[in-house]
């Protein structure tokens, strides 16, 4: 995506491009600029905001996350949310709010993904559903396969699996 960013450095959608690379490199501090430029040129685009929300997320952002991927999940169908690779922006928006302890809208955004995608039972079943193309496979370096966004999603539903929610 460089060389292309280099011939066409207006090219936003080399920008998402480049900025997905990046977050999957474990570089997202570099891939923030290329994301918000991005999103800006196409403000419509659930896919850009949830590309910064899980940039957000792993450098911290909870706030800015949780927007964003509250931002994209309201553009998008019923359909797409059950999309193994667009879908994912949900356990964004969950881990988000866990991390800010907003348990509404938590519960909430867990309600709409067991009801999109009734056959996540369990977190191998979620593990298992995530396309390999969604932005929150595997990029992270703390461990194979998984993102902040994801473990802080699992200790989510274990904490509601015991408090009976």
């Amino acid at each position: 995506m460089r060389s292309v960013l280099r011939l066409d450095p207006q090219n936003t959608y080399a920008m998402a491009d480049e900025a997905f690379s990046l977050l999957r490199s474990a570089r997202p501090k570099e891939a923030k600029s290329f994301a918000i430029t991005a999103l800006e040129h196409r403000p419509d685009s659930y896919e850009r905001a949830a590309l910064l929300a899980a940039i957000v997320f792993e450098l911290g952002g909870y706030s800015e996350a949780e927007r964003l991927a509250q931002q994209a999940t309201t553009k998008m169908s019923k359909a797409v949310l059950s999309n193994s690779n667009a879908g994912t922006v949900r356990l964004t928006l969950i881990a988000a709010a866990a991390q800010l302890q907003h348990e509404a809208i938590k519960k909430s955004a867990l309600a709409d993904l067991a009801d999109s995608v009734p056959t996540l039972t369990s977190l191998g079943a979620i593990r298992n559903w995530m396309s390999p193309q969604a932005g929150l496979y595997g990029y992270e370096p703390l461990g194979p396969g998984k993102s902040k966004v994801l473990t802080q999603f699992e200790r989510t539903v274990r904490t509601m699996q015991v408090e009976g929610v």
